[in-house]
């Protein structure tokens, strides 16, 4: 009689198997299994796209594929992204930055100075309320930018010398004197807007 019993059919539990797919990829990331994680990220991408979950899964996409050396499809990857969240300064920003710690992995020093120009920009542009509502990752990118734009101010600080002249001349002391005080203002005032961007961790590599 129980042969005539219809089979039990059971439910899928759509939430339960997100959770299971993405923690799968974080176990295996976790075992150092970065193919298979990758693979169930971008498993998990194609069935959810609009999951909550999905932003954090292609990042971890971007992720795996540094941590394979695959540095261009990353790029690739991030340059997406900032495509599809032109909106959002702060994500753009955020990826940017991703970007130029690519670049570095990569050690291509001109490419890491060429994208710190263009946050550089980016963010000196913003309005100083878009500035202030950042989120962190992008504060950290723009406060590097930021740092790093002071480095020509900083080294012609340190060019200039205080002199007396041949021969001796208080007025050319007095005149060296004022130029090495006005390049120190430019230095201070770019200093202090990278410890007012909250990341006083590289502002203090200013001193340095």
């Amino acid at each position: 009689a129980d042969d005539n019993k219809p089979a039990v059919v059971q439910k899928w539990d759509e939430s339960k198997a997100q959770i299971a797919l993405f923690n799968a990829a974080t176990y295996r990331e976790g075992l150092g299994q970065l193919k298979a994680a990758l693979k169930n990220r971008e498993h998990y991408i194609e069935l959810w796209p609009k999951s909550k979950d999905t932003e954090a899964a292609f990042l971890s996409v971007v992720d795996l594929h540094v941590k394979q050396g695959a540095y261009l499809k990353a790029i690739k990857l991030l340059e997406e992204y900032e495509r599809d969240n032109m909106r959002s300064q702060s994500k753009f920003l955020m990826a940017e930055g991703r970007i130029v710690d690519i670049y570095a992995k990569m050690k291509k020093t001109n490419d890491v100075r060429r994208m710190n120009k263009r946050i550089f920009e980016y963010f000196d542009q913003l309005p100083r309320r878009q500035q202030t509502a950042l989120e962190k990752p992008a504060l950290a990118a723009a406060a590097q930018a930021n740092l790093l734009a002071i480095e020509p101010d900083w080294n012609e600080f340190r060019r200039l010398k205080l002199y007396w002249g041949v021969p001796p001349s208080p007025e050319r002391f007095k005149g060296s004197l004022a130029d090495k005080g006005r390049a120190l203002e430019v230095v201070q005032k770019k200093y202090v807007q990278t410890v007012a961007l909250g990341a006083p961790e590289l502002a203090i590599c200013a001193l340095q």
